[in-house]
């Protein structure tokens, strides 16, 4: 990513599978979980930590779409 993950950018993928969002923290964090990908990462980063099962690739493209909306 060109800036650091906002509030927002998290908020997008909020729909994309099971959802926590650790925001009171000093460093908020999230974590979303989906049926073939993990994401993960520290508001404020300049990126994501995304894990997807090699059979679903499709869901990189997805992530990087919602972010960019």
């Amino acid at each position: 990513m060109e800036e650091p993950v906002t509030e927002e950018d998290i908020l997008k993928l909020k729909p994309m599978g099971s959802f926590l969002y650790l925001s009171m923290l000093r460093a908020p964090f999230f974590k979303i979980d989906g049926d073939y990908f993990h994401i993960k990462e520290i508001k404020g980063n300049g990126h994501f930590w995304v894990a997807v099962h090699k059979e679903h690739t499709c869901y990189v493209e997805k992530i990087k779409i919602l972010v960019e909306s």
